[in-house]
Parts: C-alpha cells; sequence; structure tokens
C-alpha cells in the first residue's frame, strides 16, 4: 500500500490509526488478520498502552502490509523513537532474539493450524476472563497422543499475548523426566536464576508474585507429579494462569480440563455433496497436508470418499491424517485407503525437525504407553478385544486377572490418560477406545501371547449375557433389540473365535440367543453366514446344536426369499426334532415349513403345517406360539382371496398378542390388518391401521417391519390419491430393503413405483420397472406374485399403453439392468 507522510514526530498509537483507516480495516478486521483482540488494537490506538511488545507490532506491521520504509517508522514509534532509523543500523526484526526477550518468544509453527477455530476462541475466553475473576487459572489441555493438543494450545497463547500485561511464557517438557527438575526449566525459561541458597520453585514464586502471566506448560504427562509446585505457583501467585497440556490430568484444585477432541469427520452413514465433505476439519487438513507434498492435489469427487474414510480410519487424529496424507505424493487416497488396514505401519515418516514420538503414530502411542504401570498395561492390552465398546460390566468380567484384579480403578486411570473415553449411547455409558489405539494393543496383546485367552473371555462373556438375557416378547422388546444392537460387533467379533477356533456349539448358542436381532433388524444375509459357517465346519457336532443351527438357517434363508434352501434346512431339522421329541422346536419349524409352502403357492400345505404347528403350541401351552400360527393362517386365507376369514384370524391373533403385550406382534398384526382393509377397497381404515403398525415398528428399530409398512403405505397413499406421497414412502422402503437385502420387499416397491408411472401416463418407465421388477424379484418369485403390488395388473395396463412389441423391447431393457444401476435409476424421481 502506499506510504502514508507524515511531518514531525507523532504517537505510535496515532500511527497505527493512520495505517489501519489507510488500508480501509475496522478495528476489527485489523485485529481478525493480526490474530489479536479488537480491545488490544483499541488501547493501542488511544494511548492506553503505550509500549507494545515488538512480536505484536510485527503482527501489525505484517497485518498492515507496510513498505519496507512505513514498517522502520512503525517500529520505531513503538519504541520511542521519532526519527526513522538508520539505514546503516536497522532495526531488529520483531520477534528476533535481540527483540524479544527469551522468555516471551513463542514458537513460530511452520504450518496454520486447520480446523480448531472453535476451540481456541472458547479456550481464550476462558482464559481472557481471569481478569474479572471468572476464569479459570489452570486450564489442562488433555487428550490421546497426536490430537493436537501443543499446537492448539500455541495457538490459544499467541491470541491471547496482548491480554497478559507480563506476557506468556512457553515451556516445554518434553525432555524432562524428573517431576524434581520442572521448576528448574520453569525459571530457566524465564531466566529467573536463583540466589544463594534460594530454590528454583522459590526464584519463581519471587518473580511470579505480582505479574500477570500466562505460563503455558507443554508434554506435562510424564513430570505430572509436580503437580503440587503448580498448585503452590497458582495459591502465591494471584495474577498468574497456567495453561497446561498433557495426556494425564494434573487432578490439583482448581483445574478445568477440556479433553480436545478429535478433528470432525463426516459420519460414516451419511452421504453428503463435494463441498460438505470439503469443509469438514478433517477432511480440510488433510487436503493441505497432501497438497505439501504433491503441490497439484485437490479433492475431486471420486476421491472424497477415500479421504473422509481415511480420516474415519485413523480416527480423526491431525498427526495421524498428516502422516497419511503425506503418502499421497507416492500413494493416491484409494489405494492409500487400501493398505490402511495396518494404520500404523503406514502412519510413519513425520517430519524429522519434529521429536522422535511424534515421527510415527506407534512412536507416539508408545510415549503413552510406557508410562503406565503394569498393571494399566494389561487392562489396556486387554481392551484390544472388544469392537464397537463396552460397558463397564464387560470390561470387568473379560479384562479382571491376577494381573489386573480392580479393573474399576485402571478403567479411572486409563480415561484420566486419554487412552479410554466414556460415551452416552441411547443412554447407557459406555467404554470406548479409538481405533488407532486398539490396533496398538492388539499388538501388544499379540506379543504378550495373551490374544487367545483374551479373546476367549471375551466369547463366553457374552454368551453367558446372551443366554441370561432371555430374548422376552414383552414390551421390554425394543429395549433388548437396542441393547444387543449396541453389542452387535462384540457378538461379530465372539462369533468370528468361534469359527476361526472351531468352537461350534458355542458360536452356535451364540446365534440361538441374537438370531431374532438378525431378523427384526433386518441382518438376514450376514445370520445366515455366520450359521452355515459354524455348521460347515470340520468335527463332531450333536444333534440339538446341529439342530438349533438348521432352524436358524432354514428361517433366515426363508426371510430372504430363497425358499429351496429355506425347505432342506427346514426338513433336516424337522427330522432332527422329531428324534429328540423336541416339540418346541418342531412347532416353529412347521410353522417356518407352512410359510414357505405359502410363498410357493402350495396353500393346502401351508394349512396343514400350520394346524400342526398351531396344534404343538396348544399342547405346550404357547399363546404366542398359537396366535402366530392364526397370523399365519390368516395370511394364507388372504392370498386365496377370503379377506373376511383372513380379518377373523388376524383379529383372533391380535387379542392374543395385545394380552401377552407383545409389542412387535401387535404391529406385525396391524399391518395384515392394513393389508386386508386396502384389499377390501376401505383405504382409510388401512391408512389408520398402517400408521400404528409403522410407528410401532420404527420404535423397535424393526427395519423389515418398517420397510413393509413403508411399502404397503404406499400404495394406500396411491389409492387416496397422493401419489407425492406414495412415492416418497417407495423410495424410503426401498432404501431400507437394499439396507438388509430384501429382494422381495424391493421388487414390490419397483412395481408400486411401476404403477405410480402407469397412473402418469409414463407408460415407458413403467415398462422399464417392471422388467427391473422381475430382474431382482426373489428367485422362486418369477414373475412377482399378485400379492406384491398386482404386477400382473400393472402389466397389463402398460402393454394396452404401448403395445406387446414396444413393452416387451423396454421390458427386457429393464431387466438387463444390474440391480444397483436399476435401484438408483428407481430412486430418481426425474429419470425418464
Amino acid at each position: 500500500m502506499a506510504g502514508i507522510t507524515e511531518s514531525g514526530p507523532t504517537t505510535f498509537g496515532a500511527l497505527l490509526r493512520r495505517h489501519r483507516l489507510a488500508a480501509g480495516l475496522s478495528q476489527e478486521a485489523l485485529a481478525e488478520r493480526a490474530r489479536l483482540s479488537a480491545a488490544a488494537i483499541a488501547a493501542l490506538e488511544r494511548g492506553r498502552r503505550t509500549a507494545p511488545r515488538p512480536d505484536t507490532v510485527a503482527l501489525l506491521a505484517d497485518a498492515l502490509a507496510l513498505a519496507e520504509r512505513d514498517r522502520s517508522r512503525f517500529v520505531g514509534a513503538a519504541i520511542g523513537e521519532d526519527q526513522v532509523p538508520s539505514a546503516e543500523a536497522p532495526p531488529s526484526p520483531a520477534g528476533s532474539p535481540s527483540a524479544v526477550p527469551a522468555a516471551f518468544a513463542l514458537p513460530v509453527p511452520p504450518t496454520p493450524l486447520i480446523g480448531r477455530e472453535q476451540e481456541e476462541v472458547r479456550l481464550a475466553d476462558a482464559l481472557r476472563h481471569t481478569l474479572a475473576g471468572s476464569g479459570t487459572r489452570l486450564l489442562t489441555l488433555t487428550g490421546p497422543g497426536g490430537v493436537g493438543k501443543t499446537r492448539l494450545s500455541l495457538q490459544v497463547a499467541t491470541a491471547l499475548r496482548d491480554t497478559f500485561e507480563d506476557g506468556v511464557v512457553w515451556v516445554d517438557l518434553s525432555d524432562v523426566r524428573d517431576p524434581g527438575l520442572v521448576a528448574t526449566a520453569i525459571a530457566q525459561a524465564l531466566d529467573a536464576r536463583p540466589t544463594g541458597t534460594q530454590s528454583a520453585r522459590d526464584a519463581l514464586v519471587g518473580l511470579l508474585h505480582d505479574r500477570h502471566a500466562l505460563l503455558v506448560l507443554d508434554n506435562f504427562e510424564q513430570v505430572v507429579d509436580a503437580a503440587s509446585l503448580i498448585s503452590d505457583l497458582l495459591s502465591q501467585c494471584r495474577r498468574l494462569v497456567v495453561l497446561a497440556t498433557s495426556r494425564i490430568a494434573l487432578r490439583v484444585r482448581g483445574e478445568q480440563q477440556f479433553q480436545v477432541p478429535p478433528l470432525a469427520v463426516p459420519a460414516a452413514d451419511r452421504r453428503l455433496p463435494l463441498e460438505a465433505l470439503a469443509g469438514f476439519a478433517a477432511t480440510r487438513l488433510f487436503v493441505a497436508r497432501a497438497r505439501a507434498v504433491q503441490p497439484s492435489f485437490t479433492l475431486k469427487a471420486d476421491q472424497a470418499e477415500a479421504v473422509v474414510e481415511i480420516c474415519r480410519r485413523v480416527d480423526g487424529l491431525p498427526l495421524a491424517i498428516e502422516l497419511a496424507a503425506a503418502r499421497v505424493a507416492l500413494l493416491p487416497p484409494t489405494t492409500l485407503l487400501a493398505r490402511l488396514e495396518s494404520r500404523l505401519a503406514m502412519l510413519r515418516g513425520g517430519p524429522r525437525d519434529l521429536p522422535g514420538r511424534q515421527q510415527t503414530m506407534r512412536a507416539t502411542i508408545d510415549w503413552s504407553y510406557n508410562l503406565l504401570s503394569p498393571t494399566e498395561q494389561a487392562l489396556f492390552r486387554r481392551f484390544a478385544v472388544f469392537q464397537g465398546g463396552c460397558t463397564l460390566e464387560a470390561a470387568e468380567a473379560t479384562c479382571a486377572d491376577s494381573t489386573a484384579p480392580d479393573v474399576l480403578d485402571c478403567v479411572s486411570s486409563l480415561i484420566e490418560k486419554s487412552l479410554l473415553s466414556q460415551r452416552e449411547i441411547h443412554g447407557e455409558p459406555r467404554l470406548v477406545m479409538l481405533e488407532t489405539l486398539q490396533e496398538y494393543a492388539r499388538e501388544q496383546l499379540a506379543a504378550q501371547g495373551e490374544t487367545g485367552e483374551a479373546r476367549r473371555a471375551h466369547a463366553l462373556y457374552f454368551l453367558a449375557r446372551g443366554e441370561a438375557d432371555a430374548f422376552s416378547l414383552a414390551d421390554d422388546r425394543g429395549a433388548w433389540l437396542e441393547r444387543w444392537e449396541r453389542e452387535h460387533d462384540n457378538l461379530r467379533a465372539a462369533l468370528g473365535w468361534a469359527r476361526e477356533t472351531g468352537e461350534r456349539e458355542l458360536g452356535i448358542r451364540l446365534a440361538m440367543g441374537i438370531w431374532r436381532l438378525w431378523v427384526i433388524h433386518g441382518h438376514l444375509g450376514e445370520g445366515r453366514r455366520w450359521v452355515e459357517d459354524l455348521l460347515a465346519l470340520p468335527g463332531p457336532l450333536g444333534q440339538q446344536p446341529r439342530a438349533d443351527a438348521l432352524r436358524v438357517a432354514g428361517l433366515l434363508a426363508t426371510q430372504m426369499g430363497d425358499l429351496v434352501a429355506g425347505v432342506a434346512w427346514c426338513e433336516e431339522c424337522l427330522a432332527l426334532c422329531r428324534e429328540l421329541d423336541d416339540r418346541p422346536h418342531m412347532a416353529d419349524i412347521l410353522n417356518t415349513l407352512g410359510s414357505i409352502a405359502r410363498n410357493q403357492r402350495q396353500f393346502a400345505l401351508a394349512m396343514e403345517r400350520y394346524d400342526q404347528s398351531r396344534a404343538l403350541y396348544g399342547q405346550l401351552g404357547d399363546r404366542v406360539g398359537i396366535a402366530v400360527a392364526l397370523n399365519n393362517l390368516g395370511t394364507t386365507a388372504r392370498f386365496q382371496g377370503d379377506l373376511n376369514r383372513a380379518a377373523s384370524l388376524y383379529h383372533e391373533s391380535l387379542v392374543i398378542r395385545r394380552e401377552e403385550r407383545d409389542s412387535w406382534g401387535v404391529a406385525y398384526i396391524l399391518h395384515n390388518l392394513s393389508v386386508v382393509a386396502w384389499r377390501q377397497g376401505q383405504a382409510e381404515q388401512a391408512a389408520i391401521h398402517g400408521a400404528e403398525s409403522l410407528a410401532r415398528r420404527r420404535e423397535l428399530g424393526d427395519r423389515q417391519g418398517t420397510a413393509d409398512c413403508l411399502i404397503l403405505g404406499g400404495f394406500v397413499a396411491r389409492d387416496l390419491g397422493r401419489p407425492d406421497q406414495a412415492a416418497a414412502s417407495f423410495r424410503e422402503g426401498i432404501g431400507l430393503a437394499q439396507a438388509i437385502d430384501d429382494r422381495r420387499i424391493m421388487t414390490t416397491a419397483v412395481v408400486g413405483l411401476a404403477g405410480l408411472a402407469a397412473d402418469q401416463n409414463r407408460a415407458w418407465r413403467g415398462a422399464r420397472l417392471l422388467g427391473l421388477a422381475s430382474a431382482i424379484c426373489p428367485s422362486d418369485h418369477h414373475p412377482p406374485p399378485p400379492e406384491d403390488g398386482d404386477y400382473e395388473t400393472v402389466e397389463t395396463r402398460l402393454r394396452l399403453a404401448l403395445g406387446d412389441q414396444e413393452f416387451d423391447q423396454v421390458w427386457t431393457a429393464g431387466r438387463a439392468l444390474t440391480p444397483e444401476a436399476g435401484l438408483m435409476e428407481a430412486l430418481d424421481p426425474n429419470a425418464t
């Protein structure tokens, strides 16, 4: 900018104001550029502060973009000189050792801080408020290694330079191992030399007694036993404020902890546009550090998801993100992501000017692990076996042994040391370990030869818990489902151990405890794979465990629409149950076989199976079983077109379901009553039953049932003249059906969309959707049966609109689509 012409001496405040106005900046705008407070700018301009520190002057000169001559005069005014310094004796640059006393020189970060704007403002405000007596005088930034505590504290300290009259003092304690030397390290930073027999502590108290200063203590964790020194300094130096960084809280009175969080990353289940992904803090940091090694790097659409997933895999830890991004010079993000199965092997090679503990993630975690006691290390290793966190009860049952007898105290210590965290999930406190830390814990567990013992203890706990926490048909079914959905990753880990070690019966017992979770929450394909894998393992297997496994496999195959496999599993199971005289399981299997026969349009056989099942349930006094058989008899009558008998059977079943307080069963029957009302042309009544069923199923987390209700709701809305509502219901139902891999529901929804297209004179789209419906329909349902959305009725209408030849061509093109591409097209309301 152009220089400002001066005549005669001027004050620094006046000169600052002139340069600011010449630059067209408000005090607030200049403060933001210089990373100072607007109050500090105002105080300087009004002469309330007449001796600004040299580093403050340098920041202002940079923010004002002063030319060399203007900068020299600006610096001269700050130090009280009226004339411009001569060329032979230029002023010392602000911030140089000669201009800034060593005690007040803050480290200059080599890169900008990214993604910590909110934390910086919050922490700086908390420390500023000490002036009014409302802030904290000891603020400790805690968090795991690599989360960026040091860098954030430096940013906060820089922002507060003009808040503290006597400056900001930076003390790096990373090389101090003896807590007794902390006072000496601080005294050296302050250039406070003890005299005579005076101790370093007394020298500090003497120097800081009346000074309004901010003392920043970095890397306090390995000297945490010196916390009492900090407490003494604060009690005797009334204007002193301390900002500490530590992986361990200091645990002294007056301490305010701030857990530095990982950088924000999009949730795994969210699909966001590129612009939104690029705005997350973790993504911004990755891109910035990637450009440092590959200047042409940009976040492209085909790379964005990989970059985001990399940031998720490394838990949003800034150091890990930086180490990963540095690999972009050699590996594109998609390739880098594929290699991150072993995070610790990839997350190395940091800048040489960083301390050794920050050049690899393994070294960073080593630093924390080596500060633990042997008992704490043992517990830390044991947490490697949990997936998705755990309850304190699970930790105590799985981790307690002779090396870690008091789990509660050890857990508290690991939380305090930022190696575990506690989170509230659906009102339940859970202990969670970052995945990067967990990978390190697995390495240590294997190195100690403890993996097998720990995984066995983990599997046995969840088996015992599952068998004790029997599935209930009462109103707490939703709570049961939520509880075990939270533990699903742990259940997967336990089943994986059973499969790997050949513990077939243990794995089958686990599956028997949770198969309803797989059915109701839509994990059908996964559950079926687990059971079939366990059945296929070599070695002997008792008749009862085999019958149990066959029953679950048959049920899951049937639910998925694979009726051929379902029949095979169920028939074998029925034969075993008869040999064992296992009547409860016989009743269940007969019921499943009845459903298979019904879906194959063998109605007489279906009725026979259901009646046999109902009789057995009656002998056993199983009222819920009777209700199930009545419901299925009603559905068979409905498939045969006898809607009045179907409604009667459904109502009989509903009475029992309500008496037994079976919330899920009530929702199921209400859905079926909605179907009957719809078929009878009573759309309003169908909507009433359907709305209650949908609300109950959403509350229970029943994804398959929710999808069924949505699809039926689409047909009802269509009949009520609400095409937009119908289309929205069909599309939401398709999304849920995709998530649970239920092709029957997908098929019905696509037929519904085809019917809407026919209503709207979009015959070409309707024929193409019918072709897709035929392609994705379960193998036993070609073409989809009339019950599934009146496929044949819609086909007749579209053939009349297009003519047979054109219909066949368009239908064939739709049938040739892959399910993925076809469903994307079906979900697109603008597709032609």
